[in-house]
C-alpha cells in the first residue's frame, strides 16, 4: 500500500463494510481534525467502536492508527491555503529588505517544503500515466488557467497530441471530453482554496466514472476532485504570500521527465518545430544564437 492511503479513500470504499466506510468518510471529510484525535475520540465522533476504527485504518493500508495521524500532520503542516488575502496581505506587510529579495526567498522556502514524501512518490506515477498516454487532455479555470496554458504551451512543443480544455469557454467541455479513452489522460489543475471552479472538478468526475487515468494537481486534500482522481499532486502554497511558483516548479518537472522519457520523439519535434519557424520567419535570433540553433537542428549537438 502506498504512503498517504487517505488520498484515495474513494477508489476502494465502496468494497469496505458499512461501518468502516463511515470511518473513511469521516477521516476524508475530517483529517485536518483527525490528526489530534484518539482512537477513541474518533469512534465516538463516527459512531463505531474503537475497534472498527483500528480494523478500518489496517484495510486502508497503515500498521497502526498513529501512522495514519502521522501522515495527516505531515500533509497539514506543508499544506496552506493560499488565499485572495495573502495577495492584499503582501502588500500592507513592512519590510527592511527590497521587495524583490524577500519575495525570491520566500519563495525558494517554500519550494523546499513543499516536497514531503507523499508528494515525491506520487509525482513518479503521476509521471507514469501522462507519459504512457497517447493524448493528454489539460484543464485549468480561473486562477488555475494560467497554469494550465503554460503547462499546455510547453508540451506541445514536444509532444504530438496535447489538447487544452475550454479554449472557447466550457460550454463544450463534454465535447471535447467525451472521445477520451483509457489510452489518454486528463491533467486538472484545481488550486485556490477554498473556491474551486466548478467546471474543472465536473471535468474530472466525467473522465474518472470514464475509467479515464486522471492527474490532478491542487492545494488542499479537501478539494472535491480528490478521491475522484487516480493520482493527486498535493501542492502548498506560499506560506506568506499569493503566488503559483510551486505549481510551476512541479510543471517544470513534469516537462522534463516527460521529455526525458520520450527522448528521441521529443527531440525531434522540438527542432523540426526550430526548424519551421526560422525558415517561416516568425521567430528572430542573434548570429551566434542562430548558428547554435542550426546546430542543434541538424544532430549535431550533444543528447546529454
Amino acid at each position: 500500500m502506498s504512503k498517504a492511503s487517505f488520498l484515495h479513500i474513494g477508489e476502494r470504499i465502496e468494497k469496505f463494510p458499512t461501518q468502516q466506510k463511515n470511518a473513511c468518510k469521516y477521516i476524508q471529510d475530517h483529517y485536518d481534525k483527525v490528526a489530534f484525535l484518539t482512537v477513541e475520540q474518533l469512534a465516538e465522533n463516527v459512531g463505531v467502536s474503537p475497534a472498527t476504527i483500528v480494523r478500518t485504518v489496517d484495510r486502508m493500508g497503515y500498521p497502526n492508527y498513529q501512522s495514519l495521524k502521522d501522515e495527516i500532520v505531515n500533509v497539514l503542516l506543508s499544506t496552506k491555503f493560499p488565499t485572495r488575502h495573502q495577495l492584499e496581505d503582501s502588500w500592507d506587510e513592512p519590510s527592511d529588505e527590497n521587495k524583490l529579495i524577500s519575495i525570491a526567498r520566500k519563495n525558494a522556502a517554500g519550494i523546499q517544503t513543499m516536497l514531503t514524501p507523499h508528494l515525491i512518490d506520487n509525482f513518479g506515477k503521476s509521471v507514469s500515466i501522462l507519459g504512457g498516454s497517447k493524448r493528454i487532455v489539460i484543464m485549468g479555470q480561473r486562477s488555475s488557467r494560467s497554469a494550465a496554458l503554460y503547462f499546455y504551451l510547453l508540451l506541445r512543443e514536444f509532444l504530438p497530441a496535447v489538447q487544452l480544455v475550454g479554449t472557447y469557454g466550457t460550454d463544450g467541455m463534454y465535447e471535447e471530453l467525451f472521445d477520451l479513452n483509457a489510452n489518454d489522460s486528463l491533467f486538472a489543475i484545481s488550486y485556490g482554496s477554498p473556491l474551486y471552479a466548478k467546471r474543472t472538478i465536473d471535468a474530472v468526475r466525467f473522465v474518472s466514472e470514464r475509467e479515464i487515468p486522471t492527474v490532478l494537481l491542487t492545494d488542499s486534500l479537501k478539494n472535491p476532485a480528490v478521491p475522484l482522481a487516480s493520482q493527486v499532486l498535493l501542492v502548498p502554497s506560499i506560506a506568506d504570500h499569493y503566488s503559483l511558483v510551486t505549481v510551476i516548479t512541479v510543471l517544470d518537472a513534469l516537462i522534463a521527465e516527460i521529455g526525458r522519457n520520450k527522448l528521441t520523439s521529443a527531440k525531434r519535434k522540438l527542432r523540426d518545430l526550430w526548424r519551421v519557424l526560422s525558415e517561416s520567419d516568425i521567430t528572430v535570433s542573434t548570429p551566434e544564437l542562430q548558428e547554435e540553433m542550426e546546430r542543434r537542428i541538424s544532430g549535431g549537438w550533444s543528447s546529454k
